[in-house]
Protein backbone atom coordinates (compact mmCIF):
# COMPACT_ATOMS: atom_id res chain seq x y z
CA UNK A 1 0.00 0.00 0.00
CA UNK A 2 1.23 3.46 -0.81
CA UNK A 3 3.04 5.07 2.82
CA UNK A 4 0.61 8.00 2.26
CA UNK A 5 -1.88 6.46 2.23
CA UNK A 6 -0.98 4.42 6.00
CA UNK A 7 -0.18 7.81 6.95
CA UNK A 8 -3.47 9.33 6.13
CA UNK A 9 -5.52 6.50 7.84
CA UNK A 10 -3.54 6.12 11.11
CA UNK A 11 -3.75 10.09 11.42
CA UNK A 12 -7.37 9.56 10.92
CA UNK A 13 -7.76 7.15 13.55
CA UNK A 14 -5.47 8.47 15.72
CA UNK A 15 -7.94 11.94 15.96
CA UNK A 16 -11.13 9.75 16.12
CA UNK A 17 -9.77 7.99 19.28
CA UNK A 18 -8.80 11.12 20.74
CA UNK A 19 -12.18 12.25 19.60
CA UNK A 20 -13.79 9.46 21.70
CA UNK A 21 -12.10 9.84 24.82
CA UNK A 22 -13.03 13.19 25.02
CA UNK A 23 -16.44 12.27 24.58
CA UNK A 24 -16.20 9.72 27.14
CA UNK A 25 -14.56 11.92 29.55
CA UNK A 26 -16.97 14.91 28.83
CA UNK A 27 -14.79 17.36 27.37
CA UNK A 28 -17.59 18.25 24.97
CA UNK A 29 -15.71 21.63 23.86
CA UNK A 30 -12.68 19.76 23.12
CA UNK A 31 -14.60 17.04 21.35
CA UNK A 32 -16.18 19.80 19.07
CA UNK A 33 -12.67 20.96 18.44
CA UNK A 34 -11.12 17.92 17.75
CA UNK A 35 -14.15 16.37 15.46
CA UNK A 36 -13.39 19.95 13.83
CA UNK A 37 -9.99 18.87 13.13
CA UNK A 38 -10.92 15.29 12.15
CA UNK A 39 -12.98 17.08 9.21
CA UNK A 40 -10.05 19.00 7.79
CA UNK A 41 -7.48 16.06 8.14
CA UNK A 42 -9.97 13.52 6.08
CA UNK A 43 -10.08 16.36 3.50
CA UNK A 44 -6.64 16.89 3.20
CA UNK A 45 -6.03 12.90 3.28
CA UNK A 46 -8.46 12.60 0.59
CA UNK A 47 -7.03 15.61 -1.47
CA UNK A 48 -3.44 14.20 -1.32
CA UNK A 49 -5.04 10.54 -2.40
CA UNK A 50 -6.44 11.88 -5.46
CA UNK A 51 -3.09 13.82 -6.56
CA UNK A 52 -1.29 10.78 -5.83
CA UNK A 53 -3.92 8.79 -7.99
CA UNK A 54 -3.98 11.07 -10.68
CA UNK A 55 0.27 11.58 -11.07
CA UNK A 56 1.06 7.40 -10.85
CA UNK A 57 -2.33 6.91 -13.10
CA UNK A 58 -0.69 4.38 -16.04
CA UNK A 59 -1.91 5.99 -19.03
CA UNK A 60 -5.55 4.91 -20.58
CA UNK A 61 -3.89 2.91 -23.83
CA UNK A 62 -0.58 1.24 -22.81
CA UNK A 63 1.01 -1.64 -24.97
CA UNK A 64 3.80 -3.83 -23.48
CA UNK A 65 6.53 -5.51 -26.07
CA UNK A 66 8.31 -8.01 -24.03
CA UNK A 67 10.91 -10.26 -26.29
CA UNK A 68 11.55 -13.20 -23.97
CA UNK A 69 13.55 -16.49 -24.20
CA UNK A 70 12.54 -18.74 -21.02
CA UNK A 71 13.01 -16.37 -18.57
CA UNK A 72 10.81 -15.79 -15.28
CA UNK A 73 8.08 -13.58 -16.35
CA UNK A 74 5.83 -13.63 -12.58
CA UNK A 75 6.98 -10.16 -12.31
CA UNK A 76 5.31 -9.53 -15.78
CA UNK A 77 1.71 -10.15 -13.35
CA UNK A 78 1.08 -6.69 -11.69
CA UNK A 79 1.77 -5.28 -15.13
CA UNK A 80 -0.92 -7.24 -16.91
CA UNK A 81 -3.28 -5.85 -14.39
CA UNK A 82 -3.47 -2.47 -15.65
CA UNK A 83 -1.96 -2.90 -19.33
CA UNK A 84 -4.37 -2.63 -22.14
CA UNK A 85 -2.92 -5.37 -23.86
CA UNK A 86 0.61 -7.58 -23.14
CA UNK A 87 2.47 -9.50 -25.77
CA UNK A 88 5.03 -11.71 -25.05
CA UNK A 89 7.47 -12.97 -28.13
CA UNK A 90 8.99 -16.16 -26.80
CA UNK A 91 12.36 -17.34 -28.77
CA UNK A 92 12.43 -20.42 -25.94
CA UNK A 93 10.66 -22.66 -27.62
CA UNK A 94 6.99 -23.76 -28.70
CA UNK A 95 5.80 -25.44 -25.47
CA UNK A 96 3.78 -23.34 -22.59
CA UNK A 97 5.57 -24.38 -19.22
CA UNK A 98 3.09 -24.81 -16.69
CA UNK A 99 4.29 -22.10 -14.15
CA UNK A 100 3.53 -19.78 -17.49
CA UNK A 101 -0.41 -21.24 -18.19
CA UNK A 102 -2.29 -18.39 -15.94
CA UNK A 103 -0.61 -15.78 -16.91
CA UNK A 104 -0.93 -16.60 -21.00
CA UNK A 105 -4.78 -17.13 -20.02
CA UNK A 106 -4.86 -13.44 -19.19
CA UNK A 107 -7.41 -12.17 -21.86
CA UNK A 108 -4.86 -9.16 -22.72
CA UNK A 109 -2.23 -11.18 -23.15
CA UNK A 110 -0.94 -12.17 -26.15
CA UNK A 111 2.11 -14.95 -26.94
CA UNK A 112 3.86 -15.35 -30.25
CA UNK A 113 6.74 -17.61 -30.51
CA UNK A 114 9.31 -16.25 -32.68
CA UNK A 115 13.17 -18.23 -33.83
CA UNK A 116 15.49 -17.13 -31.73
CA UNK A 117 17.54 -14.71 -34.03
CA UNK A 118 18.27 -11.01 -33.89
CA UNK A 119 18.33 -10.57 -30.11
CA UNK A 120 15.48 -8.25 -28.73
CA UNK A 121 15.78 -5.53 -32.16
CA UNK A 122 14.71 -8.38 -33.86
CA UNK A 123 11.43 -8.87 -32.04
CA UNK A 124 11.11 -5.18 -31.52
CA UNK A 125 10.74 -4.59 -35.03
CA UNK A 126 8.99 -7.53 -35.70
CA UNK A 127 6.15 -5.95 -33.57
CA UNK A 128 6.56 -2.79 -35.14
CA UNK A 129 6.28 -4.11 -38.15
CA UNK A 130 3.66 -6.65 -37.59
CA UNK A 131 1.67 -3.38 -35.98
CA UNK A 132 2.50 -0.45 -37.81
CA UNK A 133 -0.86 0.78 -39.30
CA UNK A 134 -2.72 -0.18 -35.74
CA UNK A 135 0.20 2.14 -34.08
CA UNK A 136 -0.97 4.90 -36.52
CA UNK A 137 -4.47 5.15 -35.90
CA UNK A 138 -3.69 5.45 -31.99
CA UNK A 139 -0.81 7.93 -31.95
CA UNK A 140 -1.39 8.85 -28.49
CA UNK A 141 -1.11 5.35 -27.12
CA UNK A 142 2.32 4.46 -25.38
CA UNK A 143 4.06 1.16 -25.94
CA UNK A 144 6.67 -0.30 -24.12
CA UNK A 145 9.33 -2.34 -24.99
CA UNK A 146 11.25 -4.69 -22.78
CA UNK A 147 13.21 -7.76 -22.19
CA UNK A 148 12.41 -11.44 -20.38
CA UNK A 149 14.32 -10.14 -17.14
CA UNK A 150 14.89 -6.32 -16.09
CA UNK A 151 15.67 -7.00 -12.45
CA UNK A 152 19.16 -7.06 -12.96
CA UNK A 153 18.85 -3.78 -14.88
CA UNK A 154 16.32 -1.50 -12.53
CA UNK A 155 16.66 -0.47 -9.00
CA UNK A 156 13.07 -0.82 -7.89
CA UNK A 157 10.65 -3.26 -8.61
CA UNK A 158 10.04 -4.44 -12.02
CA UNK A 159 6.08 -3.70 -11.83
CA UNK A 160 6.58 0.05 -10.21
CA UNK A 161 9.95 1.03 -12.63
CA UNK A 162 7.32 -0.64 -16.08
CA UNK A 163 4.30 1.88 -14.77
CA UNK A 164 6.80 5.00 -14.00
CA UNK A 165 8.33 5.14 -17.46
CA UNK A 166 4.64 4.22 -19.69
CA UNK A 167 3.26 7.25 -17.51
CA UNK A 168 6.31 9.45 -18.70
CA UNK A 169 6.25 8.44 -22.18
CA UNK A 170 2.25 9.55 -22.27
CA UNK A 171 3.78 13.02 -21.50
CA UNK A 172 6.73 13.25 -22.96
CA UNK A 173 7.06 13.52 -26.63
CA UNK A 174 11.30 12.18 -26.87
CA UNK A 175 9.97 8.76 -25.31
CA UNK A 176 11.08 7.50 -21.63
CA UNK A 177 13.69 5.32 -20.03
CA UNK A 178 16.83 5.81 -17.94
CA UNK A 179 18.99 7.81 -20.55
CA UNK A 180 22.62 8.12 -20.68
CA UNK A 181 25.72 9.01 -22.87
CA UNK A 182 27.31 6.36 -24.14
CA UNK A 183 31.60 6.55 -23.64
CA UNK A 184 33.61 8.76 -25.82
CA UNK A 185 35.23 7.59 -28.99
CA UNK A 186 31.71 5.55 -29.90
CA UNK A 187 31.58 6.40 -33.38
CA UNK A 188 34.65 4.11 -34.16
CA UNK A 189 33.59 1.26 -31.78
CA UNK A 190 33.63 -2.37 -33.57
CA UNK A 191 31.54 -5.30 -31.56
CA UNK A 192 33.21 -8.41 -31.45
CA UNK A 193 32.06 -9.58 -28.06
CA UNK A 194 29.57 -8.51 -25.67
CA UNK A 195 29.54 -10.12 -21.76
CA UNK A 196 32.03 -12.86 -23.51
CA UNK A 197 29.75 -13.75 -26.31
CA UNK A 198 31.26 -13.94 -29.22
CA UNK A 199 29.52 -12.01 -32.08
CA UNK A 200 28.22 -12.72 -35.44
CA UNK A 201 30.02 -10.14 -37.78
CA UNK A 202 27.20 -9.49 -40.70
CA UNK A 203 28.89 -5.72 -40.99
CA UNK A 204 32.42 -4.78 -40.43
CA UNK A 205 31.20 -1.10 -40.12
CA UNK A 206 31.58 0.86 -37.01
CA UNK A 207 28.82 2.29 -35.02
CA UNK A 208 28.52 5.54 -36.73
CA UNK A 209 29.11 4.56 -40.34
CA UNK A 210 26.42 1.67 -39.47
CA UNK A 211 24.09 4.57 -38.17
CA UNK A 212 24.77 7.02 -40.68
CA UNK A 213 23.67 4.29 -43.88
CA UNK A 214 21.08 2.25 -41.70
CA UNK A 215 19.28 5.81 -39.89
CA UNK A 216 19.95 8.29 -42.67
CA UNK A 217 19.32 11.77 -41.69
CA UNK A 218 18.39 10.58 -37.77
CA UNK A 219 21.72 9.17 -37.38
CA UNK A 220 23.61 11.06 -34.28
CA UNK A 221 26.51 13.55 -34.92
CA UNK A 222 29.45 11.76 -34.28
CA UNK A 223 30.96 14.75 -32.72
CA UNK A 224 28.15 15.08 -30.26
CA UNK A 225 27.17 12.53 -26.81
CA UNK A 226 25.58 9.32 -28.20
CA UNK A 227 22.12 9.13 -26.12
CA UNK A 228 21.29 5.97 -25.93
CA UNK A 229 18.73 3.37 -23.58
CA UNK A 230 20.99 0.69 -22.00
CA UNK A 231 19.11 -2.80 -22.37
CA UNK A 232 16.70 -0.92 -24.58
CA UNK A 233 14.42 -0.87 -21.76
CA UNK A 234 11.93 2.10 -22.83
CA UNK A 235 8.81 3.43 -23.62
CA UNK A 236 7.26 5.80 -26.23
CA UNK A 237 3.97 6.92 -27.88
CA UNK A 238 2.85 5.34 -30.75
CA UNK A 239 2.71 8.19 -32.97
CA UNK A 240 7.20 7.98 -32.51
CA UNK A 241 6.96 5.13 -34.21
CA UNK A 242 5.10 6.38 -37.16
CA UNK A 243 7.74 8.80 -37.85
CA UNK A 244 10.09 6.31 -39.64
CA UNK A 245 8.74 4.56 -42.75
CA UNK A 246 7.55 0.91 -42.30
CA UNK A 247 10.01 0.36 -45.40
CA UNK A 248 12.88 0.94 -42.95
CA UNK A 249 11.83 -1.05 -40.04
CA UNK A 250 11.00 -3.74 -42.54
CA UNK A 251 15.02 -3.40 -43.97
CA UNK A 252 16.34 -3.57 -40.47
CA UNK A 253 14.22 -6.46 -39.43
CA UNK A 254 15.63 -8.52 -43.02
CA UNK A 255 18.80 -7.43 -41.65
CA UNK A 256 18.64 -9.71 -38.84
CA UNK A 257 16.96 -12.14 -40.11
CA UNK A 258 19.33 -12.83 -42.73
CA UNK A 259 21.23 -15.06 -40.52
CA UNK A 260 19.22 -17.90 -39.43
CA UNK A 261 21.93 -19.18 -36.57
CA UNK A 262 22.65 -15.44 -35.75
CA UNK A 263 20.95 -15.37 -32.58
CA UNK A 264 23.87 -12.79 -30.93
CA UNK A 265 24.69 -10.42 -34.23
CA UNK A 266 26.19 -7.36 -33.82
CA UNK A 267 23.58 -5.90 -35.81
CA UNK A 268 21.48 -6.13 -32.86
CA UNK A 269 23.74 -4.48 -30.30
CA UNK A 270 24.09 -1.46 -32.80
CA UNK A 271 20.13 -1.21 -32.96
CA UNK A 272 20.26 -1.79 -28.89
CA UNK A 273 22.47 2.39 -28.99
CA UNK A 274 19.84 3.61 -31.67
CA UNK A 275 16.66 3.25 -30.26
CA UNK A 276 16.99 6.90 -29.49
CA UNK A 277 17.08 8.33 -32.68
CA UNK A 278 14.88 5.60 -34.44
CA UNK A 279 11.69 6.94 -32.58
CA UNK A 280 11.94 10.58 -32.66
CA UNK A 281 11.66 12.91 -34.77
CA UNK A 282 14.64 15.39 -34.62
CA UNK A 283 17.15 14.44 -37.36
CA UNK A 284 20.99 14.09 -35.94
CA UNK A 285 23.99 14.91 -38.60
CA UNK A 286 25.76 11.99 -39.70
CA UNK A 287 29.10 12.21 -40.47
CA UNK A 288 31.41 9.66 -41.21
CA UNK A 289 33.28 7.54 -38.26
CA UNK A 290 36.77 7.57 -37.67
CA UNK A 291 39.08 5.06 -39.76
CA UNK A 292 39.32 1.98 -37.36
Amino acid sequence: MNPYVVAGISLIVIVLACCAVCVVTDRTRVAKWVASLTVVVIGAVLASLARWELLHRPPPCTHVVVARYQEDLRWLEPVTQWATRVFIYDKGGGEVREEDRDLYARPNVTRVVLPNVGRKAHTYLHHIVAHYDALARSPQAVVVFLQGNIRDHIRTSPGRWVRRIARQASRSPTGASDSVPHPAGWPAMVLREYGGLTLHQQTEECLGKWQARVLGPRAPCTHQPLWWWPNALFAVQAGNVGRMPRAAYVAMLRSLEACATCSAPVAGHYLERSWVYIVNATPGCPDLCPAN
